[in-house]
């Protein structure tokens, strides 16, 4: 049961951003992005569609900045995951919205 989410008219380069797809263990998603900066968004949103369920509006507005190092860009992606999921369990935070300032095949 694939959870295809279609692209907005402001990425024309791929027909999904992301899909899940089966796998032996728990969940998987195959992440598209036409760069770098699109791919860690896409997996974002993916990641949050596996833990939410459904979107529920909140009145409070909330940022957080994070900068990251990793030694290659398979490490920066997971680095980038791990934090989300750091927020979403411990302080029951998930983000809709990012913003990526800079980033390099190792630095976000």
């Amino acid at each position: 049961m694939p959870n295809n989410r279609q692209t907005s008219s402001t990425r024309p380069h791929h027909q999904i951003d992301f899909e899940e797809i089966e796998h032996t263990a728990d969940r998987a998603l195959r992440i598209y992005g036409s760069n770098l900066e699109e791919l860690l968004l896409n997996a974002a949103r993916g990641m949050n569609s596996l833990m939410v369920t459904k979107h529920v509006p909140c009145a409070e507005h909330q940022e957080k900045f994070v900068e990251l190092d990793a030694m290659d860009t398979e490490s920066l992606l997971v680095d980038w995951l791990s934090e989300l999921a750091y927020w979403a369990e411990i302080e029951m935070l998930v983000f809709h919205e990012f913003k990526i300032e800079s980033v390099s095949p190792t630095h976000l």
